[in-house]
């Protein structure tokens, strides 16, 4: 468990040299499903869909 603590952190930071996600409250969730399927992160469209 300790390990999953210290790597889950990592997981969730944007990738080095790729645009991070807009941060404002009022963005269309469309745009946010666009850049979690821009990022290419393994889980990122997992995670926009559960934030939306």
């Amino acid at each position: 468990m300790a390990a999953w603590a210290a790597i889950a952190p990592a997981g969730y930071a944007p990738a080095i040299g790729g645009a991070a996600p807009p941060t404002a409250p009022d963005v269309d969730p469309d745009e946010v499903m666009r850049h979690a399927v821009d990022s290419a992160g393994p889980h990122a469209i997992k995670r926009a869909l559960a934030a939306g």
